[in-house]
């Protein structure tokens, strides 16, 4: 991996190794990243009060939609301290 990681996008390796499987830091890594985006979602939405969805875009999201169609996103999103109530009734 390390040799991927010199010739071709750091980002795009990492991300392909964690959708595989293939490298547990990876993977890891992949993890960390759902988690704070789930949670800066969470905050943006709380921020703006918005009732009406939330639309995640730009070229990340696209790329790794197997992961974040697994339970880290929503559980993170939902992991709003004293809002939950309110996040969980506008979903």
């Amino acid at each position: 991996m390390k040799d991927l990681l010199e010739k071709e996008d750091p980002s795009a390796v990492i991300s392909q190794s964690a959708l595989d499987e293939k490298d547990p830091v990876s993977m890891e890594t992949m993890q960390l990243f759902i988690r704070y985006l789930a949670r800066e979602s969470c905050n943006l939405v709380l921020k703006m009060k918005a009732t009406g969805g939330l639309f995640l875009g730009g070229g990340i999201p696209p790329k790794i939609t197997s992961l974040l169609q697994q339970n880290v996103f929503y559980d993170n999103f939902l992991d709003c301290d004293r809002m939950q109530h309110w996040s969980k009734k506008h979903l």
